[in-house]
């Protein structure tokens, strides 16, 4: 049953999202959506699985179930189409309008084969009355269940694969710590050169705020080690992402 921190499996052993510490690392257990790199920061392939919609049903304070309406053109094909426990690990956020927005985690959920009503399981119990048409939500997946290598401008990376899989795998991503990813060639170059952002392919850059290649760039973390003399080595830096 166990699967090793640098090993990728065929079989899910863990669910999805399972957090691992390790001295000063943490990694988290996903799903490979694609081939891979190692060298590279993986990223979270999908978009919201719901997108803002209605309360379906009535549900009273202290609820732990809730009932959403899937629109047709939501799910990952955009067809309305949503396995039994896709969400599991995932995320909704409920607008009651009245009183404040509030988060949950998603514990599993019913299927959807189209438009129609979806229940999702919460992890917690909800802190308002919730009625039916005048409320909305939205919902995304775990942000572990289709992790992709991929060159995307609108995709966020969410850990260091450990290992390289492939489509349909599962294995370990780092998501805090030490570590090393490729980086660009003016990383940690220079007087006080310190912070790293990911660039659109997963790889790591100075961060720069007149290069646009990397402003607004998601934060990666900072550099831990610089060669002797003050040059780039490999260079080693401290991950930030979910510790």
């Amino acid at each position: 049953m166990i699967q090793d921190i640098n090993e990728a499996s065929n079989d899910k052993k863990y669910p999805i999202g399972m957090r691992l510490a390790r001295g000063d690392r943490v990694y988290r257990y996903a799903k490979a959506g694609g081939t891979l790199n190692t060298d590279l920061g993986a990223k979270n392939a999908l978009t919201q699985h719901v997108s803002f919609t209605t309360i379906h049903s009535n549900a009273l304070v202290g609820a732990t179930e809730i009932v959403i309406d899937v629109a047709g053109t939501d799910g990952v094909n955009g067809d309305g189409v949503i396995a039994a426990n896709e969400l599991e690990g995932g995320t909704v956020v409920v607008y009651p309008h009245s009183d404040n927005s509030f988060t949950r985690g998603i514990v599993r959920n019913t299927a959807t084969t189209g438009a129609g009503p979806m229940t999702l399981t919460l992890d917690a119990p909800i802190p308002v009355a919730l009625t039916a048409a005048s409320m909305h939500a939205e919902c995304m997946a775990s942000l572990y269940l289709n992790v992709k290598t991929l060159t995307s401008t609108t995709t966020s990376v969410v850990g260091v694969p450990t290992v390289a899989a492939t489509v349909g795998q599962y294995l370990w991503l780092q998501t805090w710590g030490p570590c090393w990813i490729a980086p660009q060639a003016e990383v940690s170059v220079g007087n006080n050169n310190r912070r790293v952002v990911f660039r659109h392919d997963g790889s790591i850059d100075e961060d720069d705020v007149a290069d646009a290649n990397v402003s607004k760039g998601q934060i990666a973390g900072f550099v831990l080690a610089n060669a002797p003399g003050g040059g780039q080595g490999a260079p080693f830096i401290m991950l930030w992402l979910a510790p």
